[in-house]
């Protein structure tokens, strides 16, 4: 038994030193190359050694204070030179770059690594409901809760073991903006993943606008009355004025058979 107790702690103390040695290989890497383009801009525009300055190699260790590291980096990662790297060791981001992009980063990552905020989380799985579509108002199909930014709420219409509807939602926010991932289940159409943004404080329909397409096919379809064939009419007898027959309509209804909707607030 100690034997294997300590085979477990070799290996997950192996794979910590992977994992360290991995960041610290980028790093070397991310240094070397910084140097030589540093070195190539300098060659190629020595007479501005200002901006030859702004483009030396930068090393930084950055820890991250509230969020989780792996949201913050991939957060900055759009904004980091192309010749940089970022590295993450547990909660801190070890970032390779140019003085100048560095400090770029670093007001991106202020941004970013910011305490998470109180939701009110809200689900209406009967939005078409006049009543259910007016905020505070207390329905059946209606339901809030209180949550943290990046926890998953669940919902359900009701009995969860019935296989009614269900749903979870996930939110960060940005500015006036929560990015949404949404899981829909045991509804017809809608069952699976949705990712949207919403906008704090409005309600947000999951049911997509109907497409041109199911527009068209919503319109009456006319339908031609069948021509029988039929003798020529007599040269002697009476004109009269046939009115044409009427047409046969057809509606095609689109493919909409809920109406969810959801709402993201930000308490003080």
């Amino acid at each position: 038994m100690l034997l294997q107790r300590n085979r477990v702690c070799l290996i997950q103390a192996s794979r910590r030193l992977h994992i360290r040695v991995n960041a610290l290989l980028c790093v070397l890497f991310a240094v070397l190359m910084v140097g030589a383009g540093s070195t190539a801009y300098a060659q190629a525009d020595g007479e501005n050694q200002a901006d030859a300055g702004s483009e030396r190699a930068a090393i930084e260790i950055i820890t991250i204070e509230n969020r989780d590291p792996a949201f913050v980096r991939a957060a900055i990662g759009s904004a980091l030179d192309p010749r940089g790297s970022i590295a993450q060791v547990d909660n801190k981001l070890i970032v390779a770059t140019t003085a100048t992009n560095l400090l770029q980063l670093k007001e991106l990552i202020e941004q970013s690594d910011l305490p998470a905020r109180r939701l009110v989380v809200s689900v209406d799985f009967d939005h078409s409901s006049p009543v259910s579509s007016v905020f505070n108002v207390v329905s059946a199909a209606q339901q809030s809760v209180q949550s943290i930014e990046g926890d998953t709420v669940s919902f359900s219409a009701g009995d969860a073991s019935a296989g009614v509807p269900q749903l979870t939602l996930t939110a960060i926010v940005h500015e006036d903006l929560a990015d949404a991932d949404i899981v829909i289940s045991n509804v017809p159409g809608f069952t699976g993943l949705h990712r949207i943004q919403l906008t704090l404080g409005e309600w947000y329909i999951i049911n997509p606008a109907e497409s041109p397409e199911e527009q068209m096919q919503a319109q009456p379809v006319a339908e031609m009355p069948l021509v029988a064939q039929q003798a020529l009419p007599d040269p002697s007898a009476p004109v009269v004025a046939e009115l044409p027959s009427p047409l046969v309509s057809s509606v095609v209804e689109p493919s909409r058979q809920a109406q969810i909707a959801v709402r993201v607030d930000v308490l003080p």
